[in-house]
């Protein structure tokens, strides 16, 4: 998957999946990537499940229209303070990968 799309992606599913929508989709779809790159990164760092179901709620408090502004913020946040961490040679944010593990955990 090219991280282009990954990242597009990222908003659309974030949304749908905090907001309890039913999703179907086919194995190599974007939204289960994310949820394998979350299910990866709470391996690697066990101490970052409650910061993943904290930031559940906040996604789930910013609603669906705010969702990508509030994972884009934070992301951008998270950039300027050299908050990234590495996940299977993703170099992200670590909101984004806090968002990956929140849709694991969802």
């Amino acid at each position: 998957m090219r991280r282009r799309h990954f990242l597009k992606s990222l908003a659309a599913v974030t949304a749908a999946a905090a907001a309890g929508l039913p999703m179907v989709f086919p194995a190599r779809d974007p939204l289960e990537a994310m949820r394998a790159l979350g299910r990866t990164y709470l391996e690697l760092h066990p101490e970052e499940a409650s910061a993943a179901r904290a930031w559940q709620v906040s996604l789930a408090e910013a609603g669906e229209t705010g969702m990508r502004g509030h994972t884009a913020r934070h992301a951008r946040l998270d950039l300027e303070g050299g908050e990234v961490v590495t996940v299977d040679g993703w170099v992200l944010p670590r909101s984004l990968a806090l968002t990956c593990s929140a849709l694991a955990l969802a």
